[in-house]
Parts: structure tokens; C-alpha cells; sequence
């Protein structure tokens, strides 16, 4: 047995109880840890800031010698919690989590590691406004990854993130997840080809120039952005209540709020081929002349996405812009006002009875003036 009651690396300290087996066929390790403070970046292997994507190279496809490097670490991955050298039962306690100069709050964790099973149980994050939840396993069997996943954020302000990548940076935000999915692919890269289950996604971006994450969502959202902003619109949040059968994402909510438009969409993700289709379909908040509106779609490969034009599109918007002189005076005398800001509700869309509810009020409502129209003849 190894104790250190007061150990310290950097800017960490913490007490530690390390006990050995050597009795069983792999060396069985317990490990206790408790922490008064601990600093992440006391743990780096690497600098936060190289890793970070150039603003030349947002929207770009990844070097072959990133996506060696990264197939190098899943397989890596894979190799050890297939076949390790030893077993494991980690407890972690943290008083304080520490990102560079950001503080986070208290967390604790326990990790254990078998033949062919990694198991994270019982993660949190308690956080000075709202907390991470978080459980998670893996297990190999004949060469194949499954596992579970979930994952509850409760309006993590992911700046955090972005100052720990770029000390100084202004970029920030709040997010909220709801993520219960099972999991099976060839590797753990790849756990998604198979996957099964709802992700439920909310975020509120306080900057919308983001290029902390270079991830497909991030791409799709950088590619879509200067159309949404064309009418010098800003970002008040985006929510997506996704379900995923088989590893095909499709939405069963999908909108984007802005100051000057409301946005509701189709998306369509299969990470088997890692394919994305996106269709955005604007609505003007308040009735303008003039205001063409045709729909933003965009398709692709996750590394290489591009907006495509519908001719219909362009048709049904010409159509309403040739018509707005006699359909716009109409609609700002009767339609209801709309805030620029409609991040609240953003927050009700984020629960799914919330937006099963309004569908069956909206069907109720159509299938009302089919039968009135049908009575009037």
C-alpha cells in the first residue's frame, strides 16, 4: 500500500491511497483520490493552443497526419481496455476544479477498468450555476465496441472552454444536453455507426465566430451562419431534440432563434457514411416588403459540406417577394409580435413533451379548419 496524505504537482494537491493485488492474474489496482484543488492543466501533454484550428482552416478538411494521429489514439484506446495490463478501480473526490484561471467547482468519479470493459460510473460536476451528470461503458467483444452513454448538462457556460484554449478570449456561451444513447461501431472513433437512442442539445452562444471546436456541427454551423446573418441577425440560441436509430440521426425538433428570424428546419446525420443533409426553412419576425426568403440547405461529407440551391426555392421566395406589397400590411396589422430575443423559448422547445404537446395542438388546429372548410361548402 502507498499513501500520500499531502502530495502536491503544480498548482494540485491531494491525498492518495494506492493499493496493489498481486495475487490475482493481473495486477489489481485501488486507487483513492482526494483533492483539495486540482489544475487540469498540470495534466497536459499537450499545448491546449496548438491544437485550436486557424481561422483559414475552420471549414477545411483535417491533414492526413491529424486523422493518423487520431486514429492512432482510438486504436490505442481500444488495444488497452481489450487487453489491459492490469486492473483498475478509481475513486476520484475533487473539493476544486481548476481550467487555467477559471474555476469550475467540485466533481467526483469512479473509473473502473477490466478485460475487455471500461466503466465510468457516477461522473458529476457541480458547477457554480448548474452541473454535468454523466455514466458511461464500454465493453469488446469479438473485436467490436459497445457501450451506453449518458449525459445531462444543466447550463454549462462552455467560455470556460474557450478561455482554457485561448487564454483571453472573449467567446463563450451556455449549453444544456439530455443524452441517453446506446453504442456499437468497430472502434471507439466509430461508436456512433451503430448508435441508438435520443440527444437533445440546447445553446445559447454569447459569440457566434466560434472556432474553439473543429467538429463536423461546428463546420455545418460556420457554413450556415453568414446566410442566417445576411439580414444582420444575431444568434440567440438553437435547439435539437434529436433521435438516432441504427446511426441515423434524424430531428424530431430542430430551430434556430435569431433577432431577426425564426428558423425551423430538417437534419439528417448518418455517421456510417458521414453524411449530413440540413434543411433551414426562415420566418421573419415582423412582416417586411420585399424580404425574400428562401431556404438554406446544405449537404456533404462531414469534411466537406456545401450549400446547395433548390430552384423551387428560389421560385416560392420570388413568388412571395413579387407578393409582399399585398401580404405584408396584413400580416404586421394581425400578427403578434415577436421579441427579438426569444431565448425563453428556447428553454420550453428544450422539453420534448413541451414540443410533443404543440404538435397536437397544431395538428388539432389544421384538422379544425379542414372540417370548417369542408362544412362551408
Amino acid at each position: 500500500m502507498v499513501r500520500a496524505d499531502d502530495a502536491t504537482i503544480g498548482d494540485t494537491r491531494f491525498k492518495a491511497v494506492i493499493v496493489v493485488d498481486t495475487h490475482s492474474v493481473k495486477p489489481f489496482w485501488s486507487i483513492n483520490l482526494d483533492s483539495k484543488q486540482l489544475q487540469i492543466r498540470d495534466f497536459e501533454f499537450l499545448d491546449p493552443q496548438t491544437m485550436q484550428p486557424g481561422a483559414d482552416t475552420a471549414l477545411s478538411s483535417r491533414t492526413p497526419e491529424t486523422k493518423g494521429a487520431e486514429q492512432d489514439h482510438w486504436q490505442r484506446l481500444k488495444q488497452v481496455v481489450e487487453d489491459p495490463d492490469m486492473h483498475l478501480d478509481l475513486n476520484v473526490k475533487l473539493e476544486k476544479v481548476v481550467a487555467g484561471d477559471s474555476t469550475l467547482g467540485s466533481s467526483r468519479l469512479k473509473l473502473k477498468l477490466r478485460d475487455n470493459a471500461l466503466i465510468l460510473e457516477n461522473a458529476e460536476l457541480d458547477l457554480p450555476r448548474g452541473n454535468i451528470r454523466s455514466a458511461a461503458s464500454f465493453s469488446i467483444d469479438n473485436g467490436n465496441v459497445t457501450g451506453a452513454l449518458k449525459l445531462d448538462i444543466e447550463k454549462f457556460d462552455y467560455g470556460v472552454v474557450a478561455r482554457y484554449v485561448m487564454p483571453g478570449s472573449k467567446q463563450g456561451g451556455i449549453i444544456s444536453t439530455r443524452i441517453d444513447l446506446g453504442l456499437e461501431g468497430r472502434d471507439f472513433e466509430h461508436l456512433l455507426d451503430g448508435a441508438s437512442g435520443k440527444l437533445d442539445v440546447a445553446v445559447w452562444p454569447a459569440d457566434t465566430k466560434s472556432k474553439v471546436f473543429d467538429i463536423w456541427a461546428t463546420n455545418l454551423f460556420l457554413l450556415v451562419l453568414p446566410e442566417i446573418r445576411k439580414d444582420e441577425s444575431r444568434v440567440n440560441c438553437m435547439v435539437a431534440l434529436m433521435d438516432i436509430e441504427d446511426g441515423i440521426m434524424k430531428e424530431d425538433f430542430f430551430g434556430i432563434d435569431t433577432t431577426k428570424v425564426w428558423l425551423y428546419g430538417n437534419i439528417t446525420v448518418d455517421f456510417p457514411e458521414k453524411y449530413v443533409k440540413l434543411s433551414l426553412f426562415p420566418n421573419s419576425k415582423t412582416a417586411r416588403l420585399f424580404a425574400v426568403q428562401a431556404p438554406i440547405r446544405a449537404e456533404g461529407r462531414f469534411d466537406n459540406l456545401k450549400l446547395n440551391t433548390n430552384p423551387i426555392d428560389i421560385t416560392v421566395a420570388y413568388l412571395s417577394f413579387i407578393t409582399s406589397p399585398l401580404h405584408v400590411p396584413a400580416r404586421r396589422l394581425f400578427a403578434d409580435k415577436v421579441p427579438e430575443d426569444a431565448s425563453e423559448g428556447c428553454e420550453r422547445f428544450f422539453s420534448r413533451e413541451y414540443v410533443e404537446d404543440l404538435k397536437k395542438e397544431i395538428d388539432a388546429q389544421i384538422q379544425k379548419d379542414v372540417d370548417e372548410w369542408l362544412d362551408s361548402d
